[in-house]
């Protein structure tokens, strides 16, 4: 956990949404993308049988896998 904004700017998403010193647009689209989707399917009364958690780690595992990618990517 972190204990402030930007402690956690610094130690995880600069990494995830800069390129060589400058932002990434269409990554911080995406990443605004995924946080609203995931805002809206813990909402859902369907999901109210999931527990908020599990999709929550679902979220967690694909960023993982986004990063990965992009980081072999830039390798």
């Amino acid at each position: 956990m972190y204990e402030n904004r930007q402690v956690c700017w610094e130690q995880f998403w600069k990494e995830q949404l800069t390129i060589n010193g400058e932002m990434d647009i269409e990554q911080i689209k995406q990443e605004l993308f995924e946080y609203k989707t995931l805002l809206e399917q813990i909402n859902q009364p369907q999901q109210a049988v999931m527990q908020p958690q599990i999709l929550i780690q679902l979220a967690v595992e694909q960023r993982i896998q986004k990063h990965q990618e992009k980081t072999l990517a830039l390798a």
